[in-house]
């Protein structure tokens, strides 16, 4: 997905971003001022100094249920539709570790310092994996995961990964966590601290 696509308007989150960049584009007009607009994919993991990681439970992020699951003796995954046109059935998604996201924001703040001018990016590593893989990926690390399939959520599609070459053509920046393992792990590690406070 490119940052010209047309956004999907059927999920209400989905549709309150839109909303909020239309917001910000109109405003910026009438008061002359220049803007970034992030547009994240799946933001995940916790940082390596255990200061930044997810907190929200009720969004139902793969990463995050699994780091949840984690702390179980008996974990599940329950992963919702496994007939899409992909590879193995499953949604397939961009995720991005959220220490590289923190660094994208220093890096659109530098650059409408220095260009002055307004951008919209995609935030992603512009690869997909599917929630089949992730799982697979978790159940390496606790051999007893049950994996439960059941039916798709409304509004969910069933592929969707950032291009991320106007991203490229702007910043000169590179990702330091773009590892699916390390995401996991750190997000696991996470969620083991906060139940420890």
């Amino acid at each position: 997905m490119n940052e010209k696509k047309k956004i999907n308007h059927e999920g209400y989150y989905a549709l309150k971003k839109f909303k909020y960049e239309e917001l910000i584009k109109n405003y910026s007009q009438k008061f002359n001022y220049n803007y970034g607009i992030l547009r994240y994919f799946n933001v995940a993991g916790a940082s390596p100094s255990g200061k930044i990681g997810e907190i929200e439970t009720s969004y139902g992020h793969l990463i995050k249920n699994i780091a949840i699951q984690s702390l179980k003796k008996k974990p599940i995954i329950n992963i919702f539709g496994n007939d899409y046109p992909t590879k193995d059935g499953t949604c397939i998604r961009d995720y991005i570790h959220v220490s590289d996201l923190a660094d994208i924001h220093i890096k659109g703040i530098e650059y409408l310092e220095k260009n002055n001018k307004s951008f919209t990016l995609n935030c992603g590593y512009g690869k997909g994996y599917s929630v089949l893989e992730i799982a697979k990926i978790y159940k390496k690390l606790k051999k007893n995961l049950k994996i439960i399939f059941s039916n798709k959520r409304q509004g969910d599609v069933a592929e969707v990964y950032a291009n991320t070459k106007k991203f490229k053509k702007l910043f000169n920046w590179n990702a330091k966590y773009n590892d699916i393992n390390k995401i996991i792990k750190s997000a696991i590690k996470w969620e083991k601290k906060l139940k420890s406070i």
